[in-house]
């Protein structure tokens, strides 16, 4: 059996040696456009800051790694149009056309950046980060240099056009550098993952840390290192756009598979055409309490869909969950992070919901290194859990991940109010705030 995978990044690479796991004789063949080998895009904005010492440093697999494992990896090469009744696909490589055979076909063509329509916006007089070439451009842009006067040193003014997980890391990460940093969104920053009364207090650290936020404006337009806003102009030395991306599709519709916000699929993620899948930042999901149709473009949703289609592949019938887009970030010393639907989300399907916020602490009140934490929990008018968010200080994926557990459970306020949790003064408070604010949001409820 031949497999043909295109793309190699998280989705395509963790597929190719899933499968060589299950089966150690077929042949698997990634098609790659870049001249990369598959690294962790999350990290970018770490590995631009420092926090990560070396680009090197993310990188997931070695050349020798591929090979050990029998996976043919082809740089430099990308994917024009594929013929599934000939089991075909042809490839561009060092402007040679080639036909290549499959046996299985899978997509992994990922996503791209999105160019939001600015007048005078343009790739020319900007940069954006979504590759690791885009990364070390920028490191190498805002990276103080001296002048000629070898006592001074140039500081750039950086502005960052999108507020959402990468521009605020973005901005932090490069806020290190003593740059004078500028965020603008359209929006509330971090829109898409909290609602205004938690990005808040976000904003507020960011201001803190000496980032400028400007949020809920409108660009007029771009002009001579300025940008224009409703009532105010901002002067930069560098642009950076990270506004969003955008699944890549052309393939699939030039191919006549069946796209809609992203590549069409069913529960085992197989496409329309027989024999070809699609997994990772181009595909669709469905989301878990709406059933939404929705774009997962999580590095953990493609692993997980990954690990589907290897077994897929070989026989089983294993569905893909809905989505919860559980997500994680860290600005600095502040860890943010969301799972499910928030408020502003439920309202806007108009779904009714009660929520309930509690602020915090990470350990007993009498350990000095206690660090203080902020949860909310968002309830459907049945009391199941279906929304969370936190910030803190300290570690809180724990907490998050029980949280997505809870809501995937579809459990109700009384039951994640009385789940046993941990305690010691040095690591936990006797009284755990995911028990205080589910209390709090059922008292809220039952007022109702």
């Amino acid at each position: 059996m031949k497999i043909v995978i295109i793309g190699g990044g998280t989705a395509g690479t963790t597929l190719a040696f899933q499968i060589r796991k299950i089966n150690k004789e077929c042949e698997i063949e990634i098609i790659e456009s870049s001249d990369n080998l598959q690294y962790s895009p999350c990290a970018l904005p770490y590995a631009v800051s420092g926090e990560i010492p070396s680009f090197e440093d993310i990188f997931i697999f070695t050349k020798e790694q591929y090979a050990q494992n029998n996976i043919t990896y082809k740089k430099n090469s990308k994917a024009v149009k594929i013929f599934p009744t000939k089991k075909q696909v042809e490839i561009l490589s060092n402007s040679n056309k080639e036909l290549l055979s499959f046996d299985v076909l899978v997509l992994a063509t990922g996503a791209s950046p999105i160019i939001p329509p600015i007048h005078g916006l343009s790739k020319e007089n900007s940069q954006f980060l979504k590759t690791i070439e885009d990364a070390k451009r920028i490191k190498e842009i805002v990276t103080l240099r001296e002048t000629s006067d070898s006592s001074q040193k140039i500081q750039k003014n950086i502005t960052i056009i999108g507020a959402g997980l990468i521009g605020v890391e973005l901005a932090t990460s490069l806020s290190d550098l003593d740059q004078k940093l500028t965020l603008i969104d359209s929006k509330n920053i971090l829109s898409s993952n909290l609602d205004k009364d938690m990005s808040s207090i976000v904003k507020d650290y960011l201001t803190k840390t000496g980032i400028e936020v400007f949020e809920n404006v409108n660009i007029e337009k771009i002009k001579d290192s300025k940008i224009f806003l409703n009532n105010t102009t901002i002067s930069y030395n560098q642009l950076i756009v990270c506004t969003g991306v955008k699944p890549n599709l052309e393939l699939a519709m030039r191919s006549k598979i069946k796209t809609g916000k992203g590549i069409i699929v069913n529960p085992f993620m197989e496409t329309n055409k027989k024999k070809i899948y699609a997994i990772g930042d181009c595909v669709e999901s469905k989301e878990f309490y709406t059933n939404e149709t929705v774009l997962s473009l999580m590095a953990t949703s493609a692993v997980r869909q990954s690990k589907v289609v290897a077994k897929n592949i070989f026989g089983a019938k294993e569905k893909f969950p809905k989505v919860l887009n559980t997500t994680i970030s860290k600005a600095k010393d502040l860890i943010f992070g969301s799972v499910g639907i928030s408020s502003e989300r439920a309202s806007s399907l108009g779904i009714k919901t009660v929520s309930a916020k509690y602020y915090g602490e990470t350990r007993s009140e009498y350990v000095p290194q206690r660090k203080s934490i902020t949860i909310k929990i968002i309830a459907d008018m049945n009391g199941i859990v279906i929304g969370a968010q936190i910030i803190g200080f300290e570690e809180i994926a724990g907490r998050l991940d029980l949280l997505a557990l809870a809501i995937s459970k579809k459990m109700n306020l009384s039951d994640l109010e009385e789940v046993e949790f941990c305690y010691n003064p040095m690591t936990a408070p006797i009284f755990e705030p995911i028990s205080i604010v589910a209390h709090l949001c059922k008292k809220k409820l039952d007022s109702l």
